[in-house]
């Protein structure tokens, strides 16, 4: 008798203690860290969402029962110490989210996470300074997590990409997580956000709601995309990967909403919903919106809709993408092409004619003639008769020996560049801008390179990516007159009369016929 007493007292112990443990593993599975990033000492001005943003969504998040850890403004060593922290309290099985709001920046298919503090000058900069999405992704699943959600909302124009490639990049996509992840970007891949300006952006705010009602799942995920993607008339559109399980849910949630979502999703089939089959039917129509949405999103893109008006390249389709997308860059993308529209109509400038040759030029022609015609393959000579060329305004003659010359040595920096200029001339600006591209890919931060994109830049449309350009090429070259000039065009552009008076003034006094260089561009 007293043995089954003992037995009877352990199995009572056992339970206590298994219910113990269970209680805790409950409150720790689930897991969330926010980060919002706004004060950047090397901003201009700081961002005005992240901080009020990932205090709205962790809200949501407490709200379902998770452990959310908050982290504001933070530099390299505290946003680490957070990660640290919040990794530590990651249990196997535990469901995990991880928020991060502020600039990230891509390099070699990677995503970087910017400190506050961060001293971004190069790529090396960014593995030294940054965090990387793949290495948070990695840690939070070598620690055991069954359910992981990866939340970015950092491609902001931000001021240290500019320094070393002269454009922003947006984020890259993730193509490899950890099973049974879901990846969540505030805007697709390769995009940049529009700056915000009210405290909360319109990706928390329609992130706050499906997360507070029904926890984060994938469904709560298609919710605030479908409504980013129609708040902003298809400008943002929320990007989302996932890797997840077949049946996973996407979290933990409430029983008792749980149990009402039979009755909310089939209210008119009242016998349907008495039936024994019928539970496992009623998640069906959740499903079948998701394969739905893509076409959709695909037609509010306003960079594949530029495409499609540049495919079409009339005035009609360009006034069409204007009137559909009256503001941001490819706005003013397509006006710039209305406008060229507008001056080819108009009766073309004697200054386009070409220049004559002087006796000395018409010499140094006939000797690369001969020299080519000795040796077709004569690089040097190719690429010094495409200069004489484009000198004396013979653009198509030009376009040829640099064309040439790039089949023969396609890391030819110099001939890039000097072909973009050329394509700048006869208005290929899209060719123009890849060819400026690709020499700056091949050799950054070359002056000439970058006042040749200045310039494609300002004839494009776009003062405030041509005032970038101006500035990298004047820090490399402070006295190159053209860079000078074309920055003072583009900050007269962009509503900033002094500064820009003060550029041409200067310009000016360096080269006095640098005006009416580029009134042969087309630019006044």
């Amino acid at each position: 008798m007293r043995a089954w007493w003992f037995v009877c007292i352990v199995l009572v112990a056992g339970a206590c203690l298994v219910r113990s443990a269970a209680a805790d593993s409950k409150q720790g599975d689930r897991v969330a860290l926010l980060i919002g990033n706004a004060q950047y000492p090397d901003s201009d001005s700081p961002l005005t969402t992240p901080v009020q943003d990932v205090r709205a969504v962790g809200a949501a998040l407490q709200r379902k029962g998770y452990t959310v850890d908050l982290a504001e403004n933070t530099g390299k060593q505290a946003m680490q110490q957070a990660i640290n922290a919040f990794l530590d309290k990651i249990k196997p099985g535990s469901t995990v989210l991880f928020y991060f709001s502020g600039y990230g920046i891509q390099a070699g298919k990677k995503n970087y996470l910017i400190p506050t503090d961060g001293q971004i000058w190069s790529e090396a900069d960014l593995r030294r300074d940054g965090v990387t999405v793949d290495w948070v992704m990695a840690e939070i699943d070598r620690r055991g997590a069954d359910l992981k959600f990866v939340v970015l909302d950092a491609a902001n124009r931000n001021p240290f990409e500019r320094r070393f490639r002269g454009f922003s990049t947006g984020l890259a996509p993730v193509t490899d997580p950890p099973a049974n992840t879901l990846v969540v970007y505030s805007s697709a891949p390769g995009t940049m956000l529009r700056p915000g300006t009210g405290t909360r952006s319109t990706f928390a705010d329609e992130l706050v709601g499906p997360i507070g009602s029904e926890g984060p799942s994938r469904p709560a995920f298609d919710k605030a995309r479908a409504g980013v993607s129609a708040a902003s008339q298809g400008a943002q559109v929320p990007w989302i990967f996932s890797s997840l399980k077949d049946g996973a849910g996407g979290g933990w949630s409430d029983p008792r909403p749980a149990a009402a979502k039979p009755v909310r999703t089939e209210p008119a089939r009242p016998e349907a919903a008495r039936t024994t089959p019928e539970p496992a039917k009623v998640a069906e129509p959740a499903k079948v919106p998701e394969p739905v949405k893509p076409p959709a999103v695909a037609a509010l893109d306003p960079a594949g809709d530029f495409a499609v008006a540049k495919r079409t390249n009339t005035r009609q389709a360009y006034q069409d993408f204007v009137a559909r997308y009256p503001t941001g860059a490819w706005a003013e993308r397509a006006r710039a092409e209305i406008d060229r529209f507008d001056a080819a109509s108009k009766p073309a400038p004697a200054d386009v004619q070409t220049l004559t040759y002087s006796r000395e030029d018409l010499r140094t022609k006939a000797e690369l003639d001969r020299a080519l015609e000795r040796d077709p393959a004569n690089v040097p000579a190719l690429y010094r008769r495409g200069q004489l060329h484009a000198i004396h305004r013979e653009f198509r003659a030009a376009m040829a020996d640099f064309d040439e010359v790039i089949r023969l040595n396609p890391q030819d920096v110099e001939a890039l560049n000097n072909r973009c200029w050329v394509r700048a001339m006869i208005e290929e600006l899209d060719r123009a801008l890849r060819d400026c591209n690709e020499a700056l890919k091949l050799r950054p931060n070359f002056p000439d390179a970058l006042d040749s994109r200045g310039l494609v830049n300002l004839k494009i449309g776009l003062p405030g990516m041509a005032i970038r350009d101006y500035d990298a090429a004047l820090r490399s070259n402070g006295k190159q007159a053209s860079s000078l000039y074309g920055r003072g065009l583009a900050r007269l552009r962009t509503g900033d009369t002094q500064e820009g008076n003060s550029d041409i003034s200067d310009a000016l006094a360096m080269d006095p016929s640098v005006a009416k260089e580029f009134a042969r561009y087309g630019i006044r």
